[in-house]
């Protein structure tokens, strides 16, 4: 969103927006980052006892595994997005924009991503079933499908047009 609002780069033909919100406030995320971290927990506890392994798994894994490592990385990561607020600036937005939330996604709720899409001029959304904060990776056959149709409709629609 801030690459697409800063009149000093060069505009992007569209943008494709992941489980964000133009408020990244901490004091509002708060009840859905601690809900997720229990969920998470619950996720690695149970694959580990199952011993099931799944890529997915795996990516979930490392990133705990780094978190703990370097806790700076994390501290650092929420840091930034207390001061991430571009809501007053989000009808400038006005390059095609496309909005994922998953379904069951704790952080950036489907509402709060739909009133978000409203916010912008040129939006859709798409709520991807089954899927939590991290819709790529739990169900990311569904969601790489609407990310392809998405950038396949950019390059014939709209960049085709602009050149």
């Amino acid at each position: 969103m801030a690459y697409a609002l800063n009149k000093d780069l060069r505009r992007p033909a569209a943008i494709a927006l992941v489980d964000t919100a133009p408020c990244l406030e901490l004091s509002k995320l708060a009840r859905g980052l601690a809900k997720e971290t229990i969920e998470t927990q619950f996720y690695l506890l149970k694959g580990r006892k199952n011993a099931s392994f799944e890529e997915a798994y795996d990516i979930v894994r490392r990133e705990e595994d780094t978190k703990r490592r370097n806790p700076r990385v994390l501290t650092r990561d929420l840091a930034a997005a207390d001061k991430f607020d571009v809501s007053d600036r989000i009808g400038n937005i006005s390059v095609p924009t496309f909005v994922l939330v998953g379904e069951h996604d704790d952080i950036i709720s489907p509402n709060a991503a739909k009133q978000f899409e409203a916010a912008l001029p040129r939006a859709d959304i798409a709520v991807i079933k089954d899927a939590h904060h991290a819709a790529m990776l739990h169900n990311p056959e569904r969601f790489n499908q609407l990310l392809r149709e998405y950038l396949n409709w950019v390059e014939n629609k709209v960049v085709s047009c602009s050149t």
